[in-house]
């Protein structure tokens, strides 16, 4: 599919939040579901009441009743010899009956047993016809990471802001949970914004932005480095 610029911007986002590739582009074919190529219809559920007026219907009960009654006849004909036929002229109606329903049955039956192979058939397709956009999808998407050689420079100012707000959000989640009361939580949060930021350092390439994050990542050290002071000191 041909990518716009609010896909481009979906992606560029989604990277800008350390999703893998794969992962960006499983939430871009939740995101725009309506924008993906449409899969093949599926098949159509059989239709009784339709078939039962059919040439292919009349025939094959007509058989089925045909070769049931022979059947029974040479029973009949064993049992009571030359008196069979009036025998089994007082029953011949409900044999005929019975076969017919057992006929339509069956053929229910089968039918239902067709369609579900059918469907069994088409959920295959569905699933390669999504795996497959989503090959497609994840190759056209990975140029819009900001470590990708060919990423657009009109993206970076949107990639850099986009991660610049998930990393606040995170600190701020971060420090409002209850579990990182603890000094040592707390430092490991520090070194993982840490990380974030100094990927950004090597990512960027605008001068006045890498100093900015230098500048980050330096206050961020600063700060390990205080709690490790504090924690030596505790322990003496």
């Amino acid at each position: 599919m041909k990518l716009q610029d609010h896909h481009n911007e979906f992606a560029v986002k989604c990277f800008a939040e350390y999703m893998q590739r794969s992962d960006v582009a499983h939430a871009f074919m939740q995101e725009f579901e309506h924008d993906l190529p449409k899969p093949p219809p599926p098949p159509e559920p059989p239709n009784f009441e339709e078939e039962v007026t059919g040439i292919e219907y009349q025939f094959s009960r007509e058989e089925y009743i045909k070769n049931n009654m022979a059947e029974i006849s040479s029973r009949y004909f064993k049992m009571y010899s030359v008196n069979s036929h009036k025998k089994l002229d007082k029953e011949e109606a409900n044999y005929i009956e019975k076969f017919k329903l057992e006929f339509d049955k069956e053929w229910q039956k089968e039918r239902k047993k067709m369609y579900e192979e059918q469907l069994s058939e088409y959920q295959l397709i569905l699933d390669n016809h999504y795996m497959q956009i989503h090959k497609e999808l994840s190759n056209q998407l990975r140029r819009l990471n900001i470590t990708h050689t060919q990423f657009p420079e009109k993206y970076r100012k949107l990639f850099n802001e986009s991660r610049d707000a998930f990393l606040k959000s995170k600190r701020d989640n971060n420090m409002t949970d209850a579990g990182l009361t603890q000094d040592d939580n707390i430092q490991r949060e520090l070194e993982t914004i840490y990380g974030h930021v100094k990927n950004l350092v090597f990512s960027e390439k605008e001068p006045k932005e890498v100093l900015k994050h230098v500048n980050t990542a330096h206050g961020i050290l600063k700060t390990i480095s205080s709690y490790n002071k504090l924690e030596r000191k505790d322990s003496s």
